[in-house]
């Protein structure tokens, strides 16, 4: 019987590579100052506050049923700052010439995605 031997440096340096991520110059999505992922978690918190606020309202009033609410306010004008906020995000990092896709700032697709099809 035979042992079978693995060369270490060899599954260390694939586990380097694979916790690394993908090469700089493969990576070309726009990256972000820390400032910016803090205005993005703060308006998204804003989005979450007025959805639960709203779906509070909808809970709690069972004959509000019209579309101007001060709880539907709180909702559509967090998703809105949300949609303005990436699109700038976007637009700033777009370079003549660079797909749009590449401006979009590393990590933010869910969010443009959603934004994108809210409308």
């Amino acid at each position: 019987m035979q042992r079978v031997r693995h060369n270490r440096s060899m599954v260390a340096n694939a586990a380097d590579i694979v916790a690394a991520g993908a090469p700089r110059h493969l990576d070309r999505s726009a990256r972000v100052a820390r400032r910016d992922d803090v205005v993005t978690i703060g308006l998204g918190a804003w989005l979450i506050v007025g959805l639960f606020v709203d779906g509070w309202a909808h809970n709690t009033r069972p004959l509000l049923e019209t579309f101007f609410t001060p709880w539907h306010a709180v909702f559509y004008s967090g998703f809105a700052a949300v949609t303005a906020w990436i699109g700038w995000l976007v637009w700033s990092h777009h370079e003549p010439g660079q797909p749009w896709a590449q401006a979009l700032p590393r990590g933010y697709l869910p969010a443009a995605a959603a934004g994108v099809g809210g409308r």
